[in-house]
């Protein structure tokens, strides 16, 4: 492995019907360690954390079918919170919290 025996990423959640996160599965299969910091963490609190510290920060891929390709290279400012969050509540399983 190179010596490498950890690898960060920014992955907060399972997607779709996942059982496991998949960089901890395929470290796991090579002793490499995921270290996972933003594990379970409120997406839109992390958004707006970053909003506020002025990062920029722009979609370079989405993922279908939440979203669709006018996505790409769109920047993440209020108004795309905004539009995130309705489109969070439309979708979410009811009684489920987006």
């Amino acid at each position: 492995a190179h010596g490498i025996t950890v690898v960060a990423t920014g992955d907060m959640d399972l997607v779709g019907t996942m059982a496991r996160n998949w960089i901890e599965e395929c470290g796991e299969a090579c002793g490499v360690r995921a270290l996972l910091p933003l594990w379970q963490a409120d997406r839109d609190a992390c958004l707006q954390q970053l909003l506020r510290e002025r990062f920029e920060v722009v979609f370079s891929c989405v993922k279908s079918p939440w979203f669709d390709a006018s996505w790409v290279g769109r920047a993440i400012d209020e108004t795309t919170l905004t539009r995130m969050r309705a489109m969070a509540l439309e979708t979410a399983p009811a009684g489920a919290k987006p």
